[in-house]
């Protein structure tokens, strides 16, 4: 069966994330920002990691009194390497504001071993508004060769779908689109998050986006995408 990929990348950039809108706001009006919470601007306040782990059957591992079960390691495999040249397929700017490498968040989901199992290279970036109204969060991964599959693709897919909705009201629906000459894969959660999935022809490399705003942060990324 295929093992469903950590998607840790957004998850782990979620604390900070938000408190980069909250500091956003709060260093230009010197009193907390509003839109900052997950009731308000979608941005989720605590880590969401989908399980990695799942037996066979596709429900969680587990064991009982009576017949233990021990899951045995993971074999030691190659990490994630963190490339901030990734991070150059993207604009320099959105809607005016600074599109800003999120250099924790990619040296925390690279000591993940299930993503680097997967993934060869990764980054992180964010660009967000004075008033924490408009905000992209983007992650760059290059996908090692033998993980380009649809499965992979999917899996990938709907668990940093899950991850960015889980706190915004769920996932609402899913659309297909051309931006700029790239097919993009979209999904709406329920308070105005958007996700975005862009696989970059002829290269490894996937780009997946969370953006709140009528600014269209993430479609203005991906319109400058190569």
């Amino acid at each position: 069966m295929h093992r469903r990929p950590a998607i840790v990348v957004l998850g782990l950039a979620i604390v900070i994330l938000a408190a980069a809108v909250y500091a956003l706001g709060s260093a230009n009006r010197g009193s907390t920002a509003p839109g900052v919470t997950a009731a308000s601007a979608g941005t989720p306040t605590e880590p969401l990691i989908p399980a990695a782990s799942t037996s066979p059957s596709g429900s969680p591992l587990s064991a009982t009194a009576a017949s233990p079960v021990t899951a045995a390691p993971s074999p030691p495999g190659p990490l994630a390497a963190v490339d901030p040249s990734l991070l150059k397929v993207l604009p320099s700017t959105v809607g005016g504001v600074p599109v800003t490498e999120f250099a924790d968040a990619a040296r925390q989901a690279a000591t993940d071993p299930d993503l680097g199992r997967n993934v060869s290279r990764v980054a992180t970036a964010f660009a967000g508004d004075p008033a924490g109204t408009n905000w992209a969060y983007t992650a760059i991964v290059d996908v090692r060769p033998e993980a380009q599959s649809d499965a992979f693709y999917r899996d990938w897919q709907e668990s940093f779908d899950q991850s960015a909705c889980e706190r915004a009201g769920g996932v609402t629906g899913h659309t297909t689109a051309v931006i700029a000459g790239h097919d993009v894969e979209r999904t709406a959660c329920g308070q105005g998050v958007r996700t975005y999935h862009v696989r970059i022809s002829g290269t490894g490399l996937l780009v997946s986006i969370s953006s709140l705003g009528e600014g269209l942060f993430g479609e203005l990324e991906i319109a400058a995408l190569p």
